[in-house]
């Protein structure tokens, strides 16, 4: 793939452009593999319900919550995963297991997994969401890092 990067003033002049080739693997592979983590966060049961019920709800820029917030996160699990088993779990800063956190397979959305956490029973401070996925000798690693206020 070649990935064209052009800089532009406000006048739109170009001021600056560089061409990059990139080696993209093919998604259908047999490796397993996780997206990038998309966040969402919903500060009422109104938000939540609108989140839900949107198959493409606008994600949350941040990784700095509240402990009012309730916190989605939604990952896809690419290769063969088929019968792979799959887990999350809170990480304290020390990288000490705080917690198992439920992850669910996202209705209607096929490789599609969700963790719904409720923020207000996590002390303030920063952690580390780990979501893991294996099958047999296999094993898939991915890391959310999030804060969380007062």
């Amino acid at each position: 793939m070649k990935v064209v990067l052009t800089v532009r003033d406000k006048e739109e002049h170009v001021l600056d452009t560089e061409t990059r080739t990139v080696t993209v693997p093919p998604a259908g592979g047999q490796e397993l593999a996780w997206s990038s983590p998309t966040l969402f966060r919903g500060r009422s049961p109104i938000e939540m319900r609108a989140i839900n019920g949107d198959p493409n709800p606008p994600p949350f820029a941040g990784h700095e919550f509240s402990r009012a917030d309730r916190l989605l996160v939604r990952v896809a699990l690419y290769g063969d995963s088929a019968d792979a088993t799959v887990a999350s779990r809170l990480v304290g800063r020390q990288g000490r297991q705080l917690a198992t956190l439920p992850i669910a397979p996202l209705p209607g959305r096929a490789g599609f997994y969700q963790i719904d956490l409720p923020l207000q029973s996590v002390a303030p401070g920063d952690y580390v969401i780990a979501v893991e996925a294996s099958k047999g000798a296999e094993k898939a690693e991915m890391f959310v890092a999030i804060r969380v206020s007062g």
